[in-house]
């Protein structure tokens, strides 16, 4: 990885300073993002976006000295674990979402997969077009199109997460549509 970091440098000087302080530091570095995340890999994947990050930006580091470089390397490295504890709360959340409820009921999914096949998907098809766009153009994709949340995310130029929560969304109101219309249909797990 050193050589990697090296090879982003301007100069043989940049080059001698950001080896002496990766020696120096690298071991800590990587104890710390471990100790915050409890991980190994993510710890190394954290450490190593903090060095690439140093040397990218090793212009405004080289005045530092040591200490105050190093307080500034563990800020990095907490700035940096506090982005992974986030994606990954966002990604447990939204797994709990799309997990089925244990008291008995489908999920969403499993639901309107039900009412497809005890309806007919014409019924389901009608109160898509009732939702309004955001939800009915995320679930036509899903559904219709067979496309995953990534791929619908980049048709429609927006975020995972927005993809996702508008396919939560969309899935409570148009159940809510089709309950009104009288579809009723619960599964139960055996």
């Amino acid at each position: 990885m050193l050589s990697l970091y090296l090879s982003m440098l301007a100069n043989e000087e940049d080059k001698l300073n950001f080896e002496n302080l990766y020696r120096k530091y690298g071991k800590s570095v990587l104890k710390y993002a471990n100790s915050l995340l409890h991980h190994r890999q993510n710890a190394e994947d954290t450490a190593h976006g903090a060095w690439l990050y140093v040397a990218e930006h090793f212009h405004q580091f080289q005045f530092l000295d040591e200490v105050s470089f190093k307080n500034y390397m563990m800020k990095i490295v907490e700035n940096q674990s506090a982005g992974v504890i986030r994606k990954q709360t966002r990604e447990t959340e939204w797994l709990a979402d799309t997990q089925p409820d244990l008291e008995g009921n489908a999920s969403d999914d499993e639901m309107l997969l039900a009412f497809c096949e005890k309806e007919d998907c014409l019924v389901v098809i009608e109160s898509i077009k009732q939702l309004d766009a955001c939800y009915r153009d995320v679930l036509n994709l899903f559904y219709l199109n067979e496309s995953s949340p990534k791929e619908i995310a980049k048709m429609l130029c927006l975020k995972d997460a927005t993809v996702r929560k508008r396919l939560s969304r969309g899935r409570k109101k148009l159940i809510a549509i089709l309950q009104e219309k009288g579809v009723n249909y619960e599964m139960e797990y055996e």
